[in-house]
């Protein structure tokens, strides 16, 4: 769902829009904005990374190493210690010392946060149902804790996270893949999940049908999950009911515990894969757009055909256009051009296109569209992050 930018973040700002009802926009207030909004208070934290959790709260990484979070706290996932809602951001106190440790990457899930540190080490908090924090339990936290069980595993150090909805994936530097938290539709990639028996495994445990294959990018969305191998092929795994697995699954069962390649559809070499609620998108290596799954809101950017798409098609409005990023929400996706553009398309009722208000029908399948207001090498737009019904976008300028 997020990845470090990689570049300096010293004129960089944060943008923000769409439903703020939980104060997850960081405007100080519960407001919801059509169009994106600066976040002011942010400006010369030297935010690197943004990433916006589908219950409703976000959390930015500085060039520093530290880490601020806002939205919806109830649950523990802002990490300060507190369950209230924030509507600005608050810098995450209860970290280890930056001089013996720094984080380096974030993710948010459902009402749950996780960080990756220098060290390999990974720190969760906030709802702990299904066991999604990897504690070995279900209960909350409200501050950062170690998730020590990833030690019994690993042979080397942890290189990349990513937050499903309800579960996390970890990446090794061997290119190993462990997984946790709820594995009800077979998410976890453990060959378990059906839609009668909740499966849960709340300590990390490794994905053995992906070792060896050299895992290079993972994600996670509500009840399916995606790896990339540094080869450029895309794995995907759990709830296929919308076609989100963008391959057939055995007995054409709706859900698929077992990582198997996805085969079908012409795909390039693939560079990345971003899980939303019930559709996948997929980067290739060369900037190829590609979708697979529900476009019932044309979250998959094909207003021509808004009928489910189970095996991955091109997203014809890139063709020709290099993409650099792919982020997928609930039932809206935002892209990221090699020319500085932000486009969004999908649903936009709570003006998470960040276009302006539009309540005609056209707005619950809007787009493809471009982000003017954070759009442009003036910009200079570095990410772009999107989840439920709100939208972020990182920029240089």
């Amino acid at each position: 769902m997020s990845s470090s930018i990689g570049l300096k973040g010293r004129t960089n700002r944060v943008f923000t829009w769409g439903s703020g009802f939980m104060g997850q926009l960081g405007h100080g207030d519960r407001s919801s904005f059509d169009w994106p909004r600066n976040i002011q208070t942010l400006d010369g934290s030297l935010v690197v990374q943004l990433a916006a959790g589908p219950g409703d709260h976000m959390v930015a990484l500085s060039e520093t190493g530290d880490v601020y979070a806002w939205g919806s706290g109830v649950c523990g996932q802002l990490g300060h210690g507190q369950l209230r809602n924030e509507t600005m951001p608050c810098k995450i106190e209860s970290l280890p010392e930056k001089d013996k440790e720094r984080v380096t990457q974030v993710d948010a899930g459902w009402s749950f946060t996780a960080l990756l540190t220098d060290k390999g080490n990974v720190y969760t908090f906030g709802w702990g149902d299904s066991g999604r924090l990897g504690h070995g339990d279900t209960g909350n936290q409200a501050l950062p804790h170690l998730v020590d069980g990833l030690a019994k595993w690993r042979v080397s150090t942890i290189r990349s996270i990513a937050c499903g909805y309800g579960h996390c994936l970890a990446v090794t530097d061997f290119g190993d893949v462990l997984t946790w938290g709820s594995g009800a539709y077979g998410e976890l990639g453990h060959g378990q999940g059906d839609s009668g028996t909740s499966v849960l495994w709340g300590v990390p445990r490794v994905v053995e049908a992906l070792q060896g294959l050299d895992i290079i990018a993972v994600d996670g969305g509500a009840h399916h999950s995606a790896a990339v191998t540094a080869e450029g092929e895309l794995y995907t795994w759990g709830d296929g009911s919308e076609g989100q697995l963008g391959r057939t699954t055995p007995g054409n069962s709706r859900f698929d515990g077992v990582p198997r390649a996805v085969t079908e559809g012409n795909l390039p070499k693939v560079a990345a894969a971003s899980c939303g609620f019930t559709h996948t998108l997929i980067l290739g290596v060369g900037g190829e757009a590609y979708g697979c799954g529900s476009n019932l809101s044309n979250q998959l950017g094909i207003p021509e055909n808004l009928q489910n798409h189970p095996i991955p098609v091109m997203i014809s409005c890139f063709e020709g256009v290099k993409v650099k990023q792919l982020n997928a929400g609930r039932e809206h996706s935002l892209a990221l051009t090699s020319k500085h553009e932000v486009v969004a398309f999908g649903c936009g009722l709570s003006g998470q296109l960040g276009v302006g208000a539009d309540n005609s029908d056209y707005a619950c399948h809007g787009g493809p569209v471009k982000v003017d207001q954070v759009s442009g090498a003036q910009l200079q737009p570095l990410q772009v992050v999107c989840a439920g019904d709100y939208s972020g976008c990182v920029t240089g300028k």
